[in-house]
């Protein structure tokens, strides 16, 4: 039987633990994107032209584009970025919000959409012109992936099959890539980063549908890696340490991937609780394990055609603060 201090100790710790939870709670709803104080800033707005841009460009990678796809979108990013024009604006930012915009009206009117049916091109003279999506094949996308590490790490991007479906991913090079993914940092060295991997054509569109951001490319997948944190190896106070594990084993398997010629896009594991359920209902993934990601991976011939989305990045200046 438990003594009166130690329940004593076990009731003190529980209560310090909560506390943490609530500090971590009010933090995030107090400066999140969707706070009350942030409603109309400037990150605001920064935010919804980058989504919403990103949105348009993987719609721009389809070989056969449908006309006046994501028409909603387009409205609503030439309206912030009217807006974000008022607010001491990023210009690398605002020129590849931009630049995406007026690809998409280029697209429309080439289609031989009305002017009218679209929104209008905003003029832009700033040096970050180059959004929107671009025509390339696997021999290209590839060709640095044996080179240095900055051209390798550089030239990389997500692959989303929209117009074809992927050729079928061979197990070994998925053990090999695992192999060099194993070595990635992890908190204390716990290595507690669990992948659940299928090629099962149904269950990879059930998957893809549960998480809802891969419409019109997961069902093409040769393969979808579900990358999770085994929580057995944490504790509470690590809250934090789950996520940040999955992140850096993701990384480097997707480096891995790109050196042995295997294109991946990564979706986002921030599910709710009904998508979770859902997900662990299909691929009977036990309640100890939290969902960091999922990865879907594809394998194309060299010379087949596919387009990708650019994804512009920001500066280098836009990540540093200098502490002296």
């Amino acid at each position: 039987m438990i003594s009166f201090i130690d329940m004593c100790k076990m009731l003190v710790d529980i209560y310090y633990r909560n506390a943490d939870w609530r500090y971590e709670k009010k933090k995030i709803l107090a400066n999140s994107n969707d706070s009350y104080k942030y409603r109309k800033s400037r990150y605001k707005i920064e935010r919804d032209i980058i989504i919403l841009g990103h949105t348009l460009e993987k719609g721009l990678s389809h070989k056969s584009i449908k006309p006046k796809f994501g028409l909603d979108v387009a409205y609503r990013l030439r309206e912030s970025l009217l807006l974000y024009m008022d607010k001491k604006p990023n210009l690398e930012i605002l020129g590849n919000g931009v630049s995406i915009l007026n690809q998409y009206i280029d697209v429309n009117l080439s289609l031989k959409v009305d002017k009218k049916e679209i929104p209008s091109k905003i003029e832009f003279n700033g040096d970050n012109n180059d959004g929107g999506a671009y025509e390339t094949n696997s021999y290209e996308l590839f060709s640095n992936s044996k080179k240095s590490f900055d051209e390798f790490a550089i030239t990389r991007r997500s692959v989303r099959l929209f117009d074809q479906k992927s050729k079928k991913i061979d197990r070994k090079i998925v053990e090999k890539v695992v192999e060099v993914a194993k070595y990635s940092p992890s908190a204390c060295n716990r290595q507690a980063t669990r992948l659940f991997y299928t090629d099962n054509t149904d269950i990879i569109r059930e998957v893809c549908k549960i998480q809802g951001g891969a419409r019109g490319f997961g069902e093409n997948a040769g393969a979808i890696i579900i990358v999770c944190a085994d929580l057995r190896y944490y504790t509470v106070h690590e809250r934090r340490l789950p996520m940040l594990d999955c992140g850096l084993f993701t990384m480097t398997l997707v480096y891995s991937l790109f050196a042995n010629r295997i294109g991946s896009c990564i979706l986002n594991g921030s599910f709710s609780k009904k998508q979770e359920n859902l997900l662990k209902d299909i691929i009977n993934i036990d309640d100890c394990y939290m969902v960091g990601c999922i990865l879907v991976l594809n394998s194309i011939d060299d010379y087949d055609v596919i387009k990708i989305a650019k994804s512009e990045r920001r500066p280098v200046k836009d990540f540093i603060s200098w502490i002296d």
